[in-house]
Order: C-alpha cells, then sequence, then structure tokens
C-alpha cells in the first residue's frame, strides 16, 4: 500500500505508475498478439468481425466499468483520512452492486448480439463471425469486473504491484491460449473470445485469493456483509458521471464504427489495427495520468492540494516525452507496422493515412485526460463527463458524419482531434478556475 500524501511526488507517481503501465504492456501484448494471429490465420475478415464486435463489447460493459472507478476514489480518500469503518462499508456495498451488474451485462450481451451488431450496419460477410465472438465473449464479463474491481480496491490504497502481477499471468495464459487454439490447433474466431473468457475468470479467482490472505481489509465476504445504501449512493454519484462518460465513449465510438463499417472489410481491418497501435502509443502517457486519480484523491482527504498541483506538474513533463517519441513513430512507420497484423497493403495504407491525420496530436489527448484526473481524484467526476459529451457528440461525431461525405473513411478521421483539442482547452479552463480544490466527498455532504 502507498501513501502518497508524504514524499517526494515525482517519486511516488512513477513508483506507482511504473507497474501499471507494465501491467498496461502486458495486457496490451495480449491483444496485440491476439489480433495479429486472428489476422495472420484467419485473415482480414476475422480482424474486422472482432473490430466489429468490440466496439458493441465496450459500449455495453461501459457504464459498470465507469463505476469502478468510484471504487477508487471512494477508498483511496477514505484510506487517506484513516476511516477503516466507512473503507469495509465501501467495499461490501460495490461488490453486491457489481456482482448484480455482471449478471446483467451478460444477459444483455448473449441475447442482443446479433441484433446489436445487425443495428450497426456490420456487412453480411462478417455478421455470423462477430456474433460467435461476441456470445462467447460474454460469457466471462463477470471475471472482468471482479478483476477490474479488485484492481480498483487495491489502487486506491496505493498497490498497483499486484494487480500487476496479476495482469501479467492472465495476459501471458490469455495470448498462449490464443495462439494454441487459433495458430496451432486451427480452431476458428470463438476460441479466441473462449481464450479470453479462461484468462479473465483466472485473473479473477487470483485477485479473489490475494485479498482473502494478504488485504482481509478489502476481502470479499457474505457474513456481517455491510451493504449500505447511503454508500452505493455516494458511489453512483461519484462513479455515474465516470460510467456514463464511459458509456458516452463508448456510443460515440459505435457511432464512428457504423459510419466506417459503411466503407467495406478494408476500412473496418484497418480501423482495428490502428486503434490497436494507437493503444500502444498513448499507454504510457495514460498510465501516468491513472496515477493522479489516487495520488488527488488522497491528498485532498489529507487537505494537501498544493502536492495534488506538484503532482500535475510533474506529470505533464512525463507526458511531453511519453507522447513526443510514439507520434513520430507511427508517423513515419504506420504502414510497416499495420503489416505486422495482415499482408494486405490495402488495409495497411488505409491505417497510415489514419496515423498521417490522428499521430500528430496524442499529445494533446494525454493533457485533457490529465485534467480530467485531476477533477475525478477530487470527486468532481460530472466535469469530465460533461466535456466528454460535448466534445464527442457535438463535435467529433457530427463533423466525421459531414466530413465523411467530402472525404470518406479520411473525414471520420480528421474529426478525431479536433474533438481532442477542443476537449482539452475545456478541462484546463476548468482546472484552472480550481473549484475542485473545494471538493472532498469525506469533509462535506454529498450533494449541497
Amino acid at each position: 500500500m502507498k501513501n502518497f500524501t508524504h514524499g517526494d511526488e515525482s517519486k511516488l507517481i512513477i513508483a506507482f505508475t511504473l507497474p501499471v503501465l507494465l501491467g498496461q504492456f502486458f495486457q496490451q501484448i495480449y491483444v496485440f498478439v491476439d489480433r495479429m494471429v486472428v489476422g495472420r490465420y484467419l485473415g482480414e475478415n476475422a480482424l474486422a468481425a472482432v473490430g466489429a464486435s468490440m466496439a458493441i463489447v465496450f459500449a455495453v460493459i461501459s457504464l459498470t466499468v465507469g463505476i469502478v472507478m468510484a471504487g477508487t476514489i471512494l477508498i483511496s480518500q477514505y484510506y487517506g483520512a484513516g476511516d477503516a469503518v466507512n473503507l469495509r462499508k465501501a467495499v461490501d456495498t460495490l461488490n453486491v452492486f457489481l456482482l448484480v451488474a455482471g449478471i446483467g451485462v451478460t444477459g444483455v450481451g448473449i441475447i442482443f448480439s446479433d441484433a446489436l451488431l445487425r443495428w450497426m450496419a456490420v456487412p453480411g460477410s462478417i455478421l455470423p463471425m462477430a456474433s460467435l465472438f461476441m456470445r462467447w465473449y460474454f460469457t466471462g464479463i463477470i471475471g472482468l469486473f471482479g478483476y477490474h474491481t479488485v484492481a480498483a480496491y487495491l489502487r486506491g490504497v496505493g498497490d498497483s504491484k499486484n494487480p500487476l502481477y496479476i495482469l501479467v499471468i492472465a495476459s501471458v495464459l490469455n495470448a498462449l491460449l490464443v495462439f494454441l487454439f487459433i495458430g496451432v490447433w486451427h480452431q476458428g474466431i470463438a476460441m479466441a473470445a473462449v481464450a479470453t473468457v479462461i484468462a479473465q475468470t483466472f485473473a479473477f479467482v487470483l485477485a479473489v485469493i490475494y485479498l482473502h490472505r494478504k488485504v482481509p481489509l478489502l476481502r470479499f465476504r457474505l457474513r456481517h456483509l455491510q451493504f449500505d445504501y447511503g454508500m452505493l449512493k455516494k458511489a453512483l454519484w461519484i462513479g455515474f458521471p465516470s460510467g456514463l462518460q464511459q458509456m458516452l465513449v463508448a456510443f460515440g465510438m459505435m457511432t464512428l464504427q457504423y459510419f466506417i463499417n459503411q466503407y467495406g472489410i478494408n476500412v473496418i481491418a484497418a480501423y482495428t489495427t490502428a486503434g490497436i497501435i494507437e493503444t500502444f502509443c498513448l499507454m504510457p502517457a495514460l498510465s501516468f495520468s491513472m496515477a493522479l486519480i489516487p495520488f488527488t484523491g488522497q491528498n485532498l482527504g489529507a487537505g494537501r492540494i498544493d502536492r495534488v498541483k506538484k503532482g500535475l506538474h510533474v506529470t505533464q513533463k512525463i507526458a511531453l516525452w511519453c507522447t513526443v517519441v510514439p507520434s513520430l513513430v507511427v508517423l513515419l512507420f504506420g504502414k510497416e507496422i499495420m503489416l505486422i497484423f495482415n499482408d494486405s497493403k490495402e488495409v495497411a495504407e488505409i491505417g497510415r493515412q489514419y496515423f498521417l491525420i490522428v499521430g500528430a496530436f496524442y499529445m494533446v489527448f494525454t493533457l485533457m485526460f490529465n485534467y480530467s484526473s485531476i477533477l475525478r481524484g477530487a470527486g468532481y467526476t460530472w466535469v469530465p463527463m460533461f466535456i466528454t459529451l460535448f466534445s464527442l457528440w457535438f463535435i467529433r461525431v457530427p463533423l466525421a458524419y459531414f466530413f465523411s461525405k467530402i472525404w470518406q473513411e479520411k473525414g471520420i478521421f480528421m474529426a478525431i482531434p479536433v474533438s481532442w483539442m477542443l476537449g482539452m482547452v475545456a478541462s484546463w479552463i476548468y482546472y484552472k478556475s480550481g473549484k475542485w480544490e473545494k471538493k472532498s466527498i469525506i469533509e462535506k455532504p454529498l450533494m449541497d
């Protein structure tokens, strides 16, 4: 467990972030291997089917994943204040809520997969593969929610190493299973989803075992359960904006995916592959941004606003170096990187065009995320939600629609950096207003 209220800010943030970054790296290595194996052994149709499916999967699970963030915020502030009673109550309450949510999301995903894919105008040639992949993927949602819940609790008390160890093991298992199922045993696209389900469930089981043995205060339990409606209301009040923001992003991505689907399988495959590469590019800077959430929560709980500002300054400097190099790499070698996933030169060329349009703006996106992390850590999660609503639905989606009428898929790509720039400016303005400095969920009533 890590206490962010004392010590050198840069050392604390770096020490917390490196395990998170390593965990994200291993998680994305699995995605990299998964998509590469699917693209190489099953072809661009299968790669496009996975891409079309995951846009819907993200949309369906997004609200609950956002609520999980409330666990980090609540626990970090109660931990910073030394309030063990409410810390335990928050854990019990969130566990019950997320179990019920996991069951509901599983049912929705399995039952409505075909209808959702048709609504998204997924080409008929890949619809059966996409539907099969989705149904199998949704069988493992409870394992996915469970692991991320435990990881959120541990990060809230400053422990980023043990979620990393579990994630590394699960990611290696996932990549190995995908390669065995498809690359060695020549199974179909369903086994890519099955491999993920097995790995996610395994990660959840390991996380629960760790809590029971090493962190009794955070363990899952049935006896003496302290489910509290007031705590649930507080968690939803804090987590719903982040969850709604996740959902807005997800449905925005679904809308963009719908636009992309109009241009055929090559464009779908290119958009999917470019997204994977882009995640690698943004991963280092965004991992440091994630550290600002518990850092802000603990220091606001302890009344140390000065440390929050110093932490942001440190993170901004790191973000600059973490985004310039990846931007240059994709701008110069985007097509060559695309060819790792699939031999299609048409797909690679579309990916190259994407990076030429979007790749120079990764720093802008990172700055926006840094300011949003400060606001979320302070419990001011509604502000990033409204900024996301504005930049995505009032800027990116309309521009993507109108630009695509002129420049086809390249018009959709152009709308992305414009929305990032406006979202960053809005986040910076609210941060500079200083209103977030007065927000601490443990110091005053939930709603004035």
